[in-house]
């Protein structure tokens, strides 16, 4: 059977998972989506993600028993995004700091700025000025993690984009690729999951997978089942 290169998404209880893994796929990227309690790092040896995603969801990281990535996922070497919630579990894994709402929550259209630091995942990117993005948080981060650069400020959320570009972690507005912003610029979702084709990763996903594939490759397997 063919292996394709794999893309997994650490769901921490999204709405909008199985949207971020149709778009992925609709790039022609083989990914799955694995809760988040049942990803250790056994888990993700087997597997062998060549990127993954963190999603949001409704949880803070200050409740008992917030939902958590393993440790492991940060030293595998790959491109890792973190959206909304996973932005979030990101600093408050990596050292950053996470605060409650305090006013500065925000929900729905928002605009972000950007800084003076340049970044090849924003290449496109506010070059007439600011750029509408969706955003959906309560608490928002504070201090970000060692090692990250801010890209781009919005009102609230002071580090709306961040980077840590030589670990491959990246962080976007929260709803940005799967708003208004991903249907105004189509080619942004393919620069920021993952890093899927740019040089600025060290690893790359192999774009092959499409759902014929998927079929005919669940038709052999099944095959080869009645066969055995």
């Amino acid at each position: 059977m063919t292996q394709h290169d794999r893309l997994l998404i650490i769901d921490f209880g999204s709405q909008v998972t199985q949207l971020i893994a149709r778009r992925l796929r609709e790039l022609n990227v083989y990914c799955e989506i694995h809760p988040y309690n049942k990803v250790d790092d056994a888990f993700l040896r087997a597997f062998g993600p060549k990127a993954v995603i963190f999603s949001g969801g409704p949880a803070s990281v200050y409740w008992d028993g917030a939902p958590m990535p393993p440790k492991g996922v940060f030293d595998m070497g790959v491109p890792i995004l973190g959206i909304c919630y996973g932005q979030q579990v990101m600093m408050h894994c990596l050292g950053g700091h996470v605060e409650g709402g305090h006013g500065t929550a925000e929900f729905g259209k928002a605009y972000v700025t950007p800084t003076n630091e340049t970044c090849p995942l924003l290449a496109g990117w506010f070059e007439a000025g600011d750029e509408q993005v969706w955003m959906s948080h309560g608490d928002h981060v504070s201090k970000i993690a060692p090692g990250f650069q801010v890209y781009g400020t919005s009102p609230n959320a002071p580090f709306a984009i961040t980077a840590d570009p030589a670990r491959l972690f990246y962080v976007p507005p929260s709803m940005l690729q799967i708003g208004a912003g991903l249907v105004n610029k189509p080619g942004i979702y393919q620069r920021l999951c993952g890093s899927l084709q740019l040089d600025i990763a060290k690893t790359r996903v192999l774009l092959d997978w499409t759902p014929p594939v998927s079929v005919d490759e669940g038709l052999r397997r099944t095959a080869q089942g009645f066969r055995a």
